[in-house]
């Protein structure tokens, strides 16, 4: 990174195509604000709320945060202490699925609470997870894992809690990823 300083304006070169600037203080530049990295971790997913106005971030290594969408501040922030795959935000309710390597949490988002606590008729300890997806009307979840003796696919219900459907087994190879068809028919 190099700083150099050009005007009202102090730049620092990212790399050969980017740079960020930052104004000097107290000059009028339209510039919303900076999104600072709070725990110097890297970033592994973000997902975005049902009415588009929080930002949800989970790192590496479990930090998660969420920020308002509109002046990006930090709404809450909570420390998991585990290695995270994924964060899913619900589009037909209020809740946020955090995925780490062997464990589901789902946590309740409702902007009218604020208080994101975890909703334990949904959390699910596993073997090793690869991959999950929720189908589209967010009725079933997919959970595709790695265990000892082989790897597996199960479907969960996500109507009041997850309730374990199906368990597929007999694949020859791990898996990386699973989906769900746009009609929620199909497993691939």
């Amino acid at each position: 990174m190099i700083g150099t300083r050009s005007g009202n304006i102090f730049e620092i070169e990212i790399s050969d195509d980017e740079k960020l600037i930052k104004p000097k203080q107290g000059q009028d530049i339209k510039l919303k604000k900076w999104i600072q990295c709070v725990d110097h971790e890297t970033p592994r997913n973000l997902s975005v709320d049902k009415t588009s106005t929080r930002i949800f971030t989970i790192t590496a290594m479990g930090m998660f945060s969420i920020w308002d969408l509109k002046t990006f501040e930090l709404i809450f922030t909570r420390e998991f202490h585990k290695r995270a795959k994924m964060i899913y935000s619900f589009k037909l309710s209020n809740k946020v699925m955090l995925v780490f390597e062997n464990e589901i949490i789902v946590l309740n988002s409702d902007p009218v609470e604020n208080k994101f606590e975890e909703m334990s008729s949904y959390n699910l300890k596993l073997n090793t997870i690869s991959d999950c997806k929720i189908n589209t009307n967010e009725k079933i979840l997919g959970v595709a894992t790695v265990s000892a003796a082989a790897p597996e696919v199960s479907l969960y219900d996500t109507e009041d809690g997850f309730t374990h459907l199906k368990t597929l087994y007999g694949f020859k190879s791990s898996i990386k990823y699973i989906d769900f068809s746009t009609d929620n028919y199909y497993l691939q």
